[in-house]
């Protein structure tokens, strides 16, 4: 009698391992490209946070600093670095606490901070109203 041997499978054929070369570059290429993206997002959160910080900074020096005659109002720029800039605007508010009596010493601090680079992308706007003498500062 003759046996019936099937043949034995030693090795991959080509079709099959170019397939998996062929998935395993995709999924490689896949994981590149979102390791990519999330190191572009952690650089923008970081970009981001230096620029509030630096905001910050700005801000609380404007509240402090001394002027010249007295006048707090103002519309300067502010050279950070090389690459970055701020625009600081200063300007009067007029209004009136609960009892109507006007406050002469609120303003509205705006600033601006923006890349040199490209102004429009790299752009963060801060605002706060500051009333001069809540501080504690000398009162005309």
């Amino acid at each position: 009698m003759i046996a019936n041997k099937q043949p034995t499978r030693r090795a991959f054929l080509l079709l099959e391992a170019l397939l998996a070369m062929m998935v395993f570059g995709i999924a490689i290429t896949a994981a590149i490209k979102v390791l990519h993206s999330m190191s572009e997002l952690n650089h923008d959160i970081i970009h981001r946070s230096a620029m509030a910080q630096r905001a910050q900074n700005i801000m609380l020096q404007v509240m402090h600093e001394a002027t010249p005659d007295g006048e707090f109002v103002r519309d300067q720029t502010i050279e950070l670095d090389e690459q970055t800039e701020a625009r600081l605007l200063v300007t009067a508010l007029e209004t009136t606490n609960d009892d109507e009596n006007l406050l002469n010493e609120m303003f509205l601090v705006e600033l601006t901070i923006s890349s040199k680079e490209d102004p429009e992308r790299n752009r963060q706007e801060f605002s706060m109203v500051h009333y001069r003498y809540a501080i504690g500062g000398p009162r005309p």
